[in-house]
């Protein structure tokens, strides 16, 4: 589908493949969710592939739509090491999709060596927090700091 210059992939048929098991368009819609004005959550499928990590950008581009500022959390929890492709992903949309970034950890060793590679790497605000509640309380201060 054309609208204007810019090509809309149809993904509703589209199958989402990781280690574990194909994930269904709507299965990666139910990862995305707005959990208050201004705050959109996303758990990210493991596998590390790039057309994943992208496809679900744009749910969180299309659910934080109607907010003039957006908090974006990445829950890592069933993140699994992320293709290069994926690396640079992250580090594009952290500069262009919210005003920061709050990251809840895997509680893997490997994982949070990943984070910490990717967000030395980074010149987007960020955050790090061991559970979605610590997160989502730093995207509220955020929230409240930026208006």
């Amino acid at each position: 589908m054309v609208e204007g210059s810019i090509v809309v992939q149809d993904r509703s048929t589209q199958i989402f493949r990781t280690p574990k098991r194909d994930f269904t368009y709507a299965e990666l819609r139910e990862r995305v969710r707005v959990v208050e004005p201004g705050i959109v959550y996303f758990l990210e499928l493991p596998g590390g592939r790039v057309e994943n990590f992208q496809a679900t950008l744009e749910i969180v581009e299309e659910l934080a739509a109607p907010f003039d500022r957006y908090v974006v959390i990445l829950d890592l929890a069933e993140a699994s090491r992320p293709s290069p492709a994926v690396v640079e992903a992250v580090l594009d949309a952290g500069k262009r999709l919210g005003i920061q970034w709050c990251v809840v950890q895997s509680s893997s060793r490997l994982m949070k060596a990943v984070v910490q590679f990717v967000t030395r790497r980074t010149q987007s605000p960020y955050s790090l927090h061991d559970s979605v509640e610590e997160a989502v309380s730093a995207a509220r201060a955020v929230l409240a700091a930026a208006h």
